[in-house]
């Protein structure tokens, strides 16, 4: 048996001939029969095959006839395998030793060994046809992967340098952003440190201020008891001293030490 489309590369039931097959073939048979005739022109076989052309057209072949660009959408319509019986021998019981009686007999004997050399010869033909047949279709089959492939990378490609270029676009717009915060926080560190020198300062004048207090504080004090003590060894009156509170504005660290301003009664 011949390989049957049933047990080639895809499972398909025998049908008819595409239609792209049936005008190759309709156009190889009207060529033949050209080359037959003896008056048969060129320009016949030129529209011949431009009838062929224009029906190739508007088939799913229109790839192969025309500047479109095929890709692995594009399908090639396989010839149909059908079954074919396998080569019997002749079913006419004729023994080694026949000899034909008429020149009839003679004659039909030639041509019946004819024909079946010719029948044995183009079944032989027919079955390399289809043999080839399931291997282009196989060799169509891994060309239309590879194409799909191919295709699918060019497109990633395409697409890819659009891409890159919009990660460019929000890198660049990242590190600018960061660039501003960065600066921004600089700032306001600058800035922050500014503050706090100044407090430095007021609060140094602050605690200078307070110490020149305290010192002023005990002189007085000082002061204040020596004549507390003349005045009772004198046995004369010694009025209190009268308190002048200075208020600094810092009422969180006064120490509550005032200054005395003393009134000496004679």
């Amino acid at each position: 048996m011949a390989p049957r489309k049933e047990t080639s590369c895809k499972g398909h039931l025998p049908t008819m001939l595409s239609s792209p097959v049936k005008i190759v073939a309709s156009l190889l048979e009207k060529l033949s029969t050209m080359d037959a005739v003896a008056d048969a022109t060129t320009t016949g076989m030129q529209t011949e095959i431009e009838t062929l052309i224009l029906k190739l057209q508007n088939t799913s072949l229109l790839g192969l006839v025309s500047p479109t660009t095929i890709t692995s959408e594009t399908r090639l319509q396989h010839t149909t395998i059908l079954p074919i019986s396998p080569v019997r021998k002749s079913t006419l019981v004729l023994g080694n030793d026949f000899q034909p009686q008429t020149s009839n007999e003679a004659l039909f004997l030639a041509l019946l060994h004819e024909s079946e050399a010719a029948n044995v010869t183009l079944k032989r033909h027919v079955i390399e046809l289809q043999a080839a047949n399931v291997l282009n279709q196989m060799y169509c089959n891994t060309l239309c992967g590879q194409l799909a492939k191919q295709e699918e990378k060019e497109q990633k490609g395409k697409g890819s340098g659009k891409l890159f270029y919009e990660k460019v676009v929000t890198h660049e717009e990242e590190q600018r952003k960061k660039v501003v915060a960065k600066k921004s926080k600089q700032v306001e560190h600058e800035q922050k440190g500014q503050e706090i020198a100044e407090w430095k300062k007021l609060e140094e004048a602050r605690k200078t201020k307070n110490k020149a207090r305290r010192a002023e504080y005990c002189a007085v004090l000082k002061q204040w008891k020596v004549v507390k003590l003349k005045a009772q060894d004198e046995k004369r009156k010694f009025s209190e001293p009268v308190i002048d509170a200075q208020d600094d504005g810092d009422e969180a660290h006064d120490s509550g030490e005032e200054v005395f301003l003393l009134n000496d009664e004679e």
